[in-house]
């Protein structure tokens, strides 16, 4: 429901966003596929109810990419409180069905999923953020805004709290003036709230870590939702604006291209800090690597650019050794002779 130019500049701003360096955590430790895949699961689990609203099969194929989405990683819980609000709003006759269908399912994942569970000793107190309320503000706000926070604490609060403006104001715009448009905003409204309930959680759970924690690089590939569904509603907005009114005023003009500026500028300043850091990562584990046929004099410091815990590295890379599945590397003489 929009112009072909429309659908390739959301096209555009989405490919850059998901395929963003600021990333690189998660581009470069391979477990983290866990984030991508649970995300994955999370887009198709909307993706299922909202395409097929009151058939079985759009329940089917949610409730399949929901538990994906939980297993894979822990936010993906949130899958099924997002998903179940969506089919609570849905105007069909199977409505309470589906819905009991839906919690019945969540119950028995979250219930399999904690089984045995403990919390790690060396985390924070889940009542944290009780007593300190706006640094947990501050701790969501960051968690938003770092893929555009140039890799600044201040920046990634500012661009949080400017992107949840931009979020509540386009949607409120469009529920006031196109209220029968208003329906296509809530696959994006969906995967924005649980990008936010994510910022959130994990604020709750990491808050002892401090403020700055929110801004890891593999948090980033959740908090792009919010940026991308932020966007997809904006320019829905002022689509709806152009074919109403004709034309863009003077005053559209101008504030669509001050927010596309600054949002350009931070999304490039943070890529390309992102790609410093891919970098650094590189040159640390080349020089790591070569230590590895060598690895029980190698130095702490070295191989903690592996992995934070050196005796694990030598525990594994011996393992590794045993089993003939590790290459001998020539890295660390190509680093020394350089």
């Amino acid at each position: 429901d929009c112009s072909f130019k429309t659908y390739w500049l959301l096209l555009l701003i989405a490919s850059g966003l998901v395929f963003s360096s600021v990333q690189h955590e998660n581009w470069t430790w391979g477990w983290q596929i866990q984030i991508f895949l649970s995300i994955l699961a999370t887009v198709i689990s909307v993706w299922g109810v909202t395409g097929w609203p009151g058939q079985s099969k759009g329940l089917l194929i949610s409730a399949t990419s929901a538990v994906v989405a939980s297993y894979s990683f822990n936010n993906g819980l949130l899958t099924w409180i997002i998903v179940g609000i969506l089919l609570f709003v849905q105007k069909h006759q199977r409505r309470w069905i589906f819905l009991a269908v839906w919690i019945l399912i969540f119950m028995s994942t979250i219930i399999t999923y904690y089984h045995g569970y403990e919390k790690p000793g060396h985390h924070p107190s889940l009542t944290l953020f009780l007593k300190h309320p706006f640094d947990f503000i501050k701790y969501v706000l960051a968690y938003i805004g770092s893929p555009l926070g140039t890799g600044n604490t201040d920046i990634s609060i500012a661009m949080g709290l400017f992107l949840i403006i931009l979020l509540i104001v386009g949607t409120i715009s469009v529920r006031k003036f196109y209220r029968e448009a208003f329906h296509r905003l809530l696959p994006w409204l969906a995967l924005s709230f649980y990008s936010f309930l994510s910022a959130a959680v994990t604020g709750i759970g990491r808050l002892g870590f401090g403020v700055r924690k929110a801004m890891a690089s593999r948090y980033t590939t959740i908090s792009m939702l919010f940026i991308i569904a932020t966007s997809v509603i904006v320019v829905y907005w002022i689509s709806l604006y152009r074919r109403k009114n004709g034309q863009l005023t003077t005053k559209w003009v101008v504030g669509i291209y001050s927010v596309s500026t600054l949002l350009v500028v931070t999304y490039t300043l943070t890529y390309l800090k992102g790609v410093k850091s891919l970098k650094s990562h590189h040159e640390n584990v080349v020089k790591a690597s070569g230590w590895l046929s060598d690895v029980n004099n190698a130095p702490d410091d070295v191989l903690k650019k592996l992995y934070p815990d050196p005796g694990i590295v030598r525990e594994r890379t011996q393992m590794l050794q045993k089993m003939g599945m590790l290459k001998t590397i020539s890295a660390r003489k190509k680093v020394e002779d350089r």
